[in-house]
C-alpha cells in the first residue's frame, strides 16, 4: 500500500510540473499577440496617411469643379 502512495504522489508531482509549463506557454503566447496589435496599429497609421495624400490631391480637383456646379445650378440644361 506505501508503494502504491508513493506512485501516486509522483504522477501527482509530474502533473503539476506539466501545468507549469503549460502556463509558462501561455504567457508566451500572450506576448506574441501583444506584438501582432502592434503591428495591426502601424499599418492603419500608413492607411490613415495614404487617404491623406489623397484627399490633398483631390482639393483642386473639387475647387475647379465649383464653378461648373454652380453654373448648373443657375442654367441646367
Amino acid at each position: 500500500m506505501a508503494i502504491y502512495d508513493k506512485a501516486n504522489n509522483k504522477t501527482e508531482s509530474s502533473d503539476n510540473t506539466l501545468k507549469l509549463s503549460d502556463n509558462t506557454l501561455k504567457s508566451s503566447d500572450n506576448t506574441l499577440k501583444s506584438s501582432d496589435n502592434t503591428l495591426k496599429s502601424s499599418d492603419n497609421t500608413l492607411k490613415s496617411s495614404d487617404n491623406t495624400l489623397l484627399i490633398i490631391q483631390l482639393i483642386p480637383l473639387i475647387i475647379q469643379l465649383i464653378p461648373l456646379i454652380i453654373q448648373q445650378i443657375h442654367h441646367p440644361l
